[in-house]
This record gives C-alpha cells, structure tokens and sequence, in this order.
C-alpha cells in the first residue's frame, strides 16, 4: 500500500519506537496515564519511492535538513513539544541498516524571554504586528498546524495570514520562541465534529511501534496530551479502510481486541472523500515504517531484551467502571 510522490511532498518520516528503562517495547494495558516509556525517534523515507528520491539527494545540504526538521516537528505538533530549527541540526548519518538515519541535536539555547503564548479565536492580528512582519526583528519562521509556513518579513505577512485564515477551527493558539511562531489549534474540554477527526489524525502523526494486522489494517500506540482528562495518555490505535471505502478508527483497551474499543470514528465513502484521501496517505506512510525494523533493535544488548507481555488478563472491576465513566466523553 505505497503511493507515488509528488515534488512538493515531503520524503521523509520519525519512526518512532517507545520503549521503557530497560529498553523493552511497553504498550498500554486499558488506558495508561503518564506511562513509563521514552519515545525514541528516528528518521526515514516515506515509502521506497522517497527512499529513492533521498538517494539522489545525499544528507549533508540545506534541503535535506529542512525536511528533516519538516518531519521532526510535524510529530512534534501532535505531542505538543518543542520545535526544532534546521540551525539545531549537529550532525546526520545513516544507521547501519541504511533504512534509517539519525540525528544529533545540538545543545538547546538558553531562553533569554519566556515563550509568548496567546489563545484568540483570531490570531491574524497578531501576525501583523509582530515585530518581524514589520521588519524591526529579524525574519521569523512560521508554522501552522505542525507545517511549516514560511517566513515572516514585511513581503510576506499577506500570504501567511492568508493561510492563517484557512485554518478550520476557531481556537486557536498563537506561540513564539527562539524565533519560531507556532500558530495551532488547540482542543478544550469535549471534542466533536471537525476535531476528532483531527484528533484522530494527531494519533496517526504520533504513531509509534506501527504493526500491520492485514491488508487494509494498521495499529500502533500513540501518547498524546489528553485535552478532556489532562495528562499524557497512552492507548492503542486500530485503523482500517473498508471493502467499501471507508474509513475505520477505533481504540482497543485489550489485547488489541477491537471488540474491547471504547472509542469508534467513521469516515464514511462519498461523504468525507477528502478525510479518507488524507488518511490513507498516513496509512501508506504507516504501513511502509512496519515493514521496516527500527534501529533500536540493533543497538540493545540482548541481556536487556524483555518480552511483551501479552498474556491476556481479563479487566479489572476497575478497568470496567472506568470504560463506563469515560463514555460521557467525546473523540477517540
């Protein structure tokens, strides 16, 4: 289930594997909490046709490392942590493997302000009297949404707010940094309609130790902020695309049993076409990283290898009350 890709579209992807302290593979039993488990990244092609686009393209130039820093903060969008620049870049090498390459970061600056940080329903105000868009600081790096936008200068400040515009949802968030304007969505409280399947598609970004269950299904674990409870949750995500077209989300408490989801999202053929297109895209992308083994494999010592526990344990009385309590809340 590979695509083709176009010019524009970035060739690279983070694999992701998330892994506790002595580097065993951990999934979510139900759903966990502030889990103990460090994602640990690295980064390769989208599919074999990216793989062979970055072969042409060799590592050690200004593009590369865009897309690099692209890739790293569109996962970093969904987890709501902190961006990266192409000027954070150390070093990049291919691992062993040659599927894969790591990158070393250099020392994070020390903050000489604080992150300023606004919630508006209309943050295109804010673009245009920023500093740079009036070019009394120097030229600053937008992006919307986990995408990198532009840069803001005077020349520029139109086609930026244009896309500011497009933006669907009404909450917004406006954030600057170390020269870095991150203009967001940002859910609160109960999530419905458009957000879901934004949520939903926030847990494909996010994605880590993907599997392929079958021909048209992918499931994975993913650790996102929690907008309804708070918190970082862990859980498990199953999706499919259906004999008809379809599109299938849900999220299994155990054993990866989709009979035990407490969370269904359809996206239906003929109705939501360009949801689905863009979900399959992600499911592509997902699909190739399972056929891949993450580098993490290779580098643990063996005496530290831990197996899954994937012995099957009934839920407890507790785990049953806490699927019913949870049912008052809305999005996957």
């Amino acid at each position: 289930m590979t695509s083709s890709l176009n010019k524009t579209q970035n060739p690279w992807t983070v694999h992701s594997t998330f892994r506790d302290e002595v580097g065993g593979q951990v999934k979510p039993h139900g759903l966990e909490w502030h889990m103990g488990g460090d994602s640990i990244l690295y980064y390769a092609p989208v599919s074999p046709d990216a793989k062979e686009i970055i072969a042409t393209k060799g590592l050690d130039n200004d593009e590369t490392r865009q897309w690099l820093v692209e890739a790293h903060n569109r996962w970093c969008f969904a987890k709501d942590e902190t961006f990266k620049k192409v000027q954070d870049i150390e070093e990049v090498q291919w691992t062993p493997d040659g599927n894969h390459v790591e990158i070393f970061w250099r020392e994070p600056e020390l903050l000489t302000q604080p992150e300023q940080k606004f919630t508006i329903a209309q943050v295109s105000g804010l673009v245009r009297m920023d500093a740079s868009a009036k070019g009394e600081e120097p030229p600053c790096q937008v992006w919307i949404n986990g995408y990198f936008a532009g840069v803001l200068q005077p020349n520029t400040v139109d086609s930026i707010v244009e896309q500011v515009d497009r933006i669907p949802s009404k909450k917004l968030v406006f954030r600057k940094s170390r020269g870095i304007i991150r203009i967001e969505r940002r859910f609160k409280g109960m999530i419905r309609g458009q957000e879901v399947y934004e949520h939903c598609l926030d847990n494909l970004y996010a994605l880590e130790d993907p599997q392929i269950v079958d021909n048209n299904t992918i499931i994975g674990t993913a650790t996102l902020p929690d907008w309804i409870m708070g918190g970082e949750l862990t859980s498990r995500i199953w999706v499919s695309e259906l004999e008809n077209g379809s599109i299938l989300c849900k999220r299994p408490l155990y054993r990866d049993d989709v009979g035990t989801s407490d969370r269904t999202y359809w996206m239906k053929k003929g109705k939501d076409d360009d949801k689905i297109a863009v979900f399959k895209e992600e499911m592509a992308r997902i699909r190739y990283l399972a056929t891949l083994e993450h580098p993490f494999e290779a580098l643990r010592p063996s005496d530290f290898i831990v197996p899954i526990d994937e012995e099957k344990k009934e839920p407890t009385g507790r785990e049953i009350q806490h699927k019913r309590s949870s049912r008052k809340f809305f999005g996957l």
